[in-house]
């Protein structure tokens, strides 16, 4: 059997749902001589072998951010307390919400707090003293 033509394909995951295919094709050239008399012909497993390493260069090359180390410095960042700044920020916004829902005078206005109030105790508590004052 002849073989005229090799095709090599490879598909790489690039993120999530998403994938980047890569294929090449190549014929195989005549045999040849190196000066030592060792004699190169281009089998199929060699040609193969070939493309899968063409076919990772230029992956690397085209998406060098999949192959890079994780940061660790970036890591360490992520994993620290948020900046004073924003505690403050959300502290106070945690306050303008407390003064909001004491200020409700209606049922209905209250119910607007109610997801919010599930996502933290001191405002669950201060919804359900209110939902109890507004009840009575």
């Amino acid at each position: 059997m002849k073989i005229d033509k090799v095709t090599y394909q490879k598909t790489y995951s690039i993120g999530p749902y998403l994938t980047d295919r890569v294929g090449f094709e190549a014929t195989p050239s005549e045999p040849w001589m190196e000066e030592d008399g060792t004699l190169h012909l281009d089998t199929a497993d060699v040609m193969l072998t070939n493309l899968e390493k063409i076919a990772d260069e230029w992956h690397r090359k085209a998406h060098p951010h999949l192959y890079q180390e994780p940061n660790v410095l970036l890591q360490e960042i992520r994993n620290e307390p948020p900046p004073i700044q924003q505690v403050e920020n959300r502290e106070k916004a945690k306050g303008d919400i407390k003064a909001s829902m004491e200020d409700c005078i209606t049922l209905e206005q209250l119910k607007e707090y109610k997801l919010l109030a599930s996502t933290d105790k001191d405002l669950q508590s201060i919804y359900m003293n209110r939902l109890k004052e507004l009840t009575q």
